[in-house]
């Protein structure tokens, strides 16, 4: 170890426990700018990347071979962001709510049929109706 080293003649901390510890915060800081992005104040999540942005994203990593850490330095993105437009959908999946229909289409006109064609048909128990139409 050198000697000039330990000594302190500019007020910069330069023993090896200083030093390791500078660098761990300068990578600490690279680290933020790359996975976690910009900080911006008043806003938690960065904005969801467009179709456009994600299919840009994925030219990059299937055409020019780039890993995620280059995409997200060039494209400004943060890693997650890149990572979910490699992995994710295009587009978001549409939400559905809401029961599937019980009676599909055909079903419910052969049940129609059924109860316009007699009217001792429209007498009969709902629970029975399987016994008298086929296809239930």
């Amino acid at each position: 170890m050198d000697v000039r080293a330990l000594v302190n003649n500019n007020n910069i901390h330069a023993s090896p426990c200083a030093q390791r510890f500078y660098q761990l915060q300068l990578r600490q800081q690279a680290y933020d700018t790359v996975y976690r992005g910009p900080v911006f104040r008043g806003l938690r999540h960065s904005t969801p990347l467009t179709r456009d942005q994600k299919l840009e994203i994925r030219t990059l990593r299937n055409h020019a071979k780039w890993d995620y850490m280059t995409i997200a330095q060039a494209t400004g993105k943060t890693f997650h962001q890149v990572q979910d437009a490699l992995t994710g959908p295009l587009t978001p999946k549409r939400n559905r709510c809401g029961c599937k229909p019980l009676l599909k289409t055909p079903e419910k006109n052969a049940l129609v049929q059924f109860l316009h064609s007699d009217p001792m048909n429209r007498k009969l128990p709902w629970a029975d109706l399987r016994y008298y139409i086929p296809g239930f």
